[in-house]
């Protein structure tokens, strides 16, 4: 209930806003469907979806120190409550974040890391999610998430990762081991 009324918010504060206070410029698309405002907004969008002020700063020190825009500041905090929204772990973006201020890279890198990242983070949790539906449920499933994005981020196809599941084989030499994510399948096939 309380993730519902979360996307209830991001929807209602999330849609197009032609203004931004002096010295905030607006946001541009961040994603499908929805333009987000200030940084102001943003930051009650991240509440919103659950991210507690805690985060919210830290996000906020990384972003200053990398030299981030405060248009550069709040696209981080929407993909930082998206995340938490889809249910997927925010706390891999963010380790993302303080990994690229800690390389120097520049904001348009370290964003596009982000954008890969989540987008790596959802087709993890698919896989998740399929891997549950065939009897291999998560022990935890957000350290699931990120265990399958680790591998699919090092270039491991998704069906070598179901099968590494479904098989009880570890992947090769060097890539994470999802198989310690999932609990084993009572189902004989």
């Amino acid at each position: 209930m309380k993730r519902w009324l979360a996307v209830g918010v991001l929807v209602l504060l999330g849609g197009p806003t032609g203004w931004a206070p002096a010295g905030e410029p607006a946001v541009g698309r961040l994603g499908p469907g929805s333009l987000a405002g200030p940084l102001e907004e943003v930051r009650l969008q991240a509440r919103a979806a659950g991210l507690s002020k805690d985060r919210i700063r830290e996000a906020e020190e990384a972003c200053e120190e990398a030299g981030f825009s405060s248009a550069e500041t709040a696209r981080v905090l929407l993909l930082l409550a998206r995340a938490r929204v889809a249910g997927l772990p925010d706390r891999d973006l963010l380790s993302k974040l303080r990994e690229g201020v800690a390389k120097r890279a520049g904001a348009d890198a370290i964003l596009r890391a982000l954008d890969r990242r989540t987008l790596t983070l959802r087709r993890a949790a698919a896989l998740v999610d399929r891997l549950t539906l065939a009897g291999f449920p998560p022990v935890e499933r957000l350290t699931a998430v990120e265990m399958v994005a680790d591998a699919l981020w090092a270039g491991v196809d998704a069906s070598r990762i179901l099968r590494s599941v479904r098989e009880n084989r570890p992947l090769e030499a060097g890539l994470p081991d999802v198989r310690v994510a999932f609990r084993r399948s009572k189902h004989p096939w």
